[in-house]
C-alpha cells in the first residue's frame, strides 16, 4: 500500500518528485520546507498543500487553527517529505502535495490531516 500513495503521486506529478525537509509548520496546511534539488542544491520555499483547508491561525478561528498547526507538527516531526514540483502558486507559495515517508510507510500528508484534525478536503465556510 506504502508504494501505491508514492505511486500515485509520481503519476499525479506535473512535474518531478523532490526530497523536502520540513524547516517549519505555518499553519495547518501552509509549510516552509528545504527542497533537494540534487546535485547539492537545496532552496527553502514555502509551500501550499492542496486539498487541505485548515482553520487559520488568527481571528476567531485561532484554537482550531492552533490545534491544526499542532497536528501538522506532530504528523510532520522527524518524517522524510516528497513535494511535487509544479508551476502554480498562491499568495507567494508554491502549491504541492506532500507525502511523508516514515515509520508508517508512505502517507499523504493531506489526507492524514482531513482524517485526525479539523482540517477539511474541501473550502470551510468563513
Amino acid at each position: 500500500m506504502p508504494s501505491l500513495v508514492l505511486a500515485l503521486l509520481i503519476a499525479a506529478c506535473p512535474g518531478n518528485v523532490h526530497a523536502a525537509q520540513l524547516v517549519r509548520v505555518v499553519d495547518g496546511d501552509t509549510l516552509e520546507v528545504l527542497v533537494d534539488l540534487g546535485f547539492n542544491v537545496h532552496r527553502k520555499l514555502s509551500v501550499r498543500v492542496p486539498d487541505l483547508w485548515c482553520p487559520e491561525t488568527r481571528g476567531r478561528e485561532r484554537l482550531q487553527g492552533l490545534e491544526a498547526k499542532a497536528r501538522a507538527a506532530e504528523l510532520l516531526a522527524g518524517q522524510r517529505l516528497s513535494i511535487c514540483a509544479t508551476k502554480k502558486r498562491t499568495f507567494n507559495r508554491w502549491v504541492s502535495p506532500v507525502t511523508l515517508q516514515g515509520d508508517a510507510g508512505v502517507v499523504d500528508f493531506a489526507a492524514e490531516m482531513v482524517r485526525t484534525s479539523s482540517c477539511s478536503a474541501t473550502r470551510l465556510p468563513r
